[in-house]
């Protein structure tokens, strides 16, 4: 297995990736992971590609902008969402991993309550005019504590487990520009999943908090072709541990069977 820094142009933008490459000849079949609200690659996501290139693949692992014949999806969170919707477009996908994604923007921030609700609809309007006046973004912070700053990820646990998640010496700033908010509760990749027509893994962990489980649950049955695994936690819990063994061994068993993978080395740590 070699790693090597590669990048790509998005809209003009330059994003930057890591692209995984497995032992032996090509081609290989390739998966492409994209991280969730407010992360970046270095946020553990080299340790599920790792795992993907013990059994076959080659992944590609990228950062969003500002911060093929056989090819597989991954998303967690709210990448979770994007490969779903992404699927739903594209035919040429053959398989989708969507670890307990964000499904439904309503059900993401009406739960915290109307008065955030609306506070944060004004902070993103705020934001937008900012923009329309050519003036610099307003930021809010992007993961607090419920009785912390104001922020689209408040909920209880939800800073720990983000700040667990973070390689060490991380010095990005744990904030967003507001207007994102805007899009984020009108995004609603359940509506879409009907029309997923790969093969399709639902990783959903039964105590999130920060992505509704009912909401994911519902867009996996909507999903004609779709594989439901469930756990035993919170949101950030799958990224460690028991938790962390046990989804990625399901998801490199999924992509085995539906890339028609022979495993270079067996996916155990």
């Amino acid at each position: 297995m070699n790693r090597s820094d590669v990048s790509f142009y998005s809209q003009g933008t330059r994003c930057a990736a890591w692209l995984y490459r497995p032992d032996g000849t090509g081609p290989h079949p390739c998966i492409i992971l994209a991280h969730g609200f407010g992360a970046t690659r270095d946020m553990l996501l080299d340790v599920y590609a790792e795992r993907f290139v013990k059994i076959g693949l080659a992944a590609l692992v990228f950062d969003y902008r500002h911060f093929g014949d056989r090819i597989a999806l991954w998303g967690s969170s709210l990448s979770g969402g994007h490969v779903i919707t992404t699927a739903a477009r594209e035919q040429c996908i053959a398989a989708v991993v969507a670890q307990i994604p964000f499904t439904d923007g309503l059900t993401t921030i009406l739960p915290q309550g109307m008065t955030r609700s609306l506070r944060l609809t004004v902070a993103g309007l705020r934001d937008v005019f900012q923009q329309l006046l050519r003036k610099p973004p307003y930021y809010i912070t992007a993961v607090a504590e419920p009785e912390g700053p104001l922020a689209p990820l408040a909920t209880s646990g939800a800073l720990k487990g983000y700040k667990a998640i973070l390689p060490p010496n991380y010095d990005k700033p744990n904030h967003v520009a507001a207007r994102v908010l805007l899009h984020i509760v009108t995004y609603r990749p359940i509506t879409l999943a009907s029309r997923v027509s790969c093969p399709l893994l639902m990783c959903i962990c039964d105590r999130d908090l920060v992505t509704s489980p009912q909401a994911a649950l519902k867009a996996a049955q909507a999903a004609p072709n779709c594989e439901i695994r469930h756990y035993d936690g919170d949101h950030f819990d799958i990224y460690s541990g028991a938790l962390f063994e046990s989804a990625v061994k399901d998801q490199c068993d999924f992509l085995v069977k539906h890339l028609s993978l022979t495993p270079v080395n067996p996916p155990n740590p």
